[in-house]
């Protein structure tokens, strides 16, 4: 009966050290293609939904933001869509998202100029400066 190569290299004693060794790749490569396949597969996906995917408008403001808060919001996967409410056409633009569980940062995707949005709850949410508080409501 043939030895298995790793049986001849150590001694006896430390047979059971090497079979450890390789349960421990074992398993460290089942988890290491778990974390690769997982996001892949849309298991990561739900901790981080982006609730501000869909169509927003202005609520109310605090301070002296009225006139700078837009009038209406749309935001899709990969655009945002806003328009003022001193008038004006619709302005669109290319956007990705960085979410966290209280804000959403809105970055646009030609300058890297972004703004946050802040949940109150699922249908409100505020952007905010130095000027005040700008206060959307959900419309759908």
């Amino acid at each position: 009966m043939k030895r298995p190569l790793w049986s001849v290299m150590i001694g006896k004693r430390d047979r059971s050290q090497a079979l450890y060794c390789m349960s421990a790749l074992r398993l460290a490569a089942v988890v290491a293609l778990v974390c690769l396949f997982l996001p892949i597969m849309g298991g990561c996906q739900a901790a981080n939904k982006n609730v501000l995917i869909g169509s927003w408008r202005f609520s109310s403001a605090t301070g002296t933001m009225k006139g700078g808060c837009q009038a209406t919001d749309v935001f899709t996967e990969k655009t945002w869509t806003f328009t003022l409410q001193t008038g004006g056409g619709a302005v669109t633009t290319a956007v990705t998202y960085n979410v966290s569980p209280k804000q959403i940062a809105v970055i646009n995707a030609t300058t890297g100029g972004f703004a946050t949005y802040t949940l109150i709850d699922k249908n409100h949410v505020y952007t905010e400066s130095a000027w005040g508080r700008c206060i959307y409501e959900r419309t759908n």
